[in-house]
């Protein structure tokens, strides 16, 4: 099963989100590392896993028809996958930020990582 990390940034601030295993910086290119990546607008989903889980090659839902376009539901089937898969190597970092004048929870980012994908550089 993977482990999912809740992240909660301070209010109005959005994070740098780094790869912890390689340092690489989310925002600006993916590593190799990154397998799921869901943002508000933006899904990113490894060919590995696409029998997993219901999308296809372009990372479109391909489940339920009734199925709403929220982030946040695709992060609760996402989790959901996690929860029940039994790849330990799978570390999901969750980050929810808050709405205004600290509300609800107003968008959420979900990465995943594997670590099997770790070289070991002393071979």
């Amino acid at each position: 099963m993977a482990h999912i990390q809740d992240i909660n940034p301070p209010t109005n601030v959005i994070p740098s989100v780094y790869c912890p295993m390689c340092g690489k910086d989310m925002f600006a290119e993916k590593c190799e590392h990154l397998v799921i990546c869901i943002e508000p607008e933006f899904y990113f989903l490894d060919k590995a896993f696409a029998n997993d889980l219901p999308f296809d090659e372009e990372g479109n839902w391909t489940g339920d028809e009734h199925y709403d376009e929220d982030e946040r539901d695709f992060i609760s089937t996402v989790e959901h996958f996690l929860l029940t898969d039994k790849n330990p190597d799978l570390l999901a970092l969750r980050y929810n930020l808050e709405g205004i004048a600290c509300g609800p929870i107003s968008d959420q980012t979900l990465y995943v990582f594997d670590f099997s994908r770790v070289k070991n550089y002393s071979d």
